[in-house]
């Protein structure tokens, strides 16, 4: 799920991701977050957050998957 928020005048973009299995380890998930933090940066070009959640957190759809969240204020 990708979530955009406004700091000010600058947009600021957040990745929420679900990992495959649970990862306890604090430091596992700070690699995966930071691994993906950098291909997104190579791939897309675009600066981000990553969050690692919890399995179950991010919504389930059952029609049109909601998959940006537009938290900027307009």
């Amino acid at each position: 799920v990708l979530e955009l928020r406004r700091d000010g005048r600058l947009d600021d973009l957040s990745v929420l991701v679900e990992p495959r299995a649970h990862l306890n380890d604090e430091n596992a998930r700070g690699e995966l977050a930071g691994g993906l933090v950098r291909r997104i940066k190579e791939l897309v070009g675009v600066t981000c957050s990553v969050e690692i959640v919890e399995i179950g957190r991010i919504e389930r759809s059952i029609g049109k998957a909601r998959r940006v969240i537009d938290l900027r204020g307009k």
